[in-house]
């Protein structure tokens, strides 16, 4: 992902913490506004498709039919969802007033102009912090409006997407991205059904067997019945079982 590299890539110099400032301002007077929405990879994390999806009306087959594009991570092989663009190259959901989706954009686009570096180090603790992307044609990182990065990540919303991201990363890769096994098609099947279409994922549980092999209480069953994030949080327990033999469920 875009927005999930490897610290060791990023100059020390460069890394941003909570409380280190940058400036940006983005504004429909600019003249180049919208510009930072064509000719990009925009990578969608699980939590995305969920509230892009519900933005459009879409269930999650529809949608990652229409608008998205895997594609195998360079270094692993493992999948990448990213957010497909129209034949110009431009994002769909923008418009010349701007985004049409704002208030469910992906965490790539709340993050712009900064990205997030993470990794799990080997004691199973995040290293992460901020850096800024190198945009030199946006015209807002020249407006004088200070921000520290934590105070972007409330501005944007960022906290609980991030923290969602986070246990997507852990329940794929507990011991990090670095040294992983490329996947076989089968992995890749898994990944895409229970971490990105939560509808499929939602049939496989109530009619695909699921239930024959797995206790799940009653409770969390009927949440998964009728809410996408619960959906997807089973699904990162089933995954984190099949791929790491990691106890999160309990077996019938």
């Amino acid at each position: 992902m875009d927005d999930l590299l490897d610290p060791s890539n990023v100059p020390a110099p460069d890394r941003l913490g909570p409380d280190d400032t940058f400036r940006f301002d983005c504004r429909p007077d600019l003249p180049c506004f919208n510009r930072c929405c064509r000719d990009k990879m925009i990578p969608l994390w699980p939590l995305d498709v969920i509230y892009l999806k519900q933005a459009l009306g879409l269930d999650s087959d529809a949608f990652l039919e229409q608008h998205g594009r895997i594609m195998p991570d360079p270094t692993n092989g493992w999948p990448i969802i990213s957010l497909g663009l129209d034949p110009e190259n431009v994002c769909p959901m923008v418009t010349d007033r701007g985004c049409r989706v704002y208030d469910h954009r992906p965490t790539a686009c709340r993050l712009f102009p900064l990205a997030w570096a993470a990794k799990v180090t080997p004691q199973g603790k995040q290293d992460e912090f901020y850096y800024r992307l190198d945009a030199p044609a946006c015209l807002g990182l020249q407006e004088k409006r200070d921000y520290t990065v934590a105070e972007w990540r409330q501005d944007q919303a960022l906290a609980d997407r991030q923290d969602d991201n986070e246990r997507v990363e852990t329940a794929l890769f507990p011991a990090g991205r670095r040294g992983v096994e490329p996947p076989d098609p089968r992995q890749v099947q898994a990944v895409v059904m229970a971490a990105y279409n939560v509808d499929v994922f939602r049939g496989f549980v109530f009619k695909g067997g699921f239930l024959e092999k797995y206790e799940i209480e009653p409770g969390r069953l009927e949440q998964v019945r009728d809410d996408d994030l619960a959906a997807l949080d089973l699904g990162l327990d089933w995954l984190a079982q099949v791929l790491h033999r990691r106890p999160a469920l309990r077996p019938k």
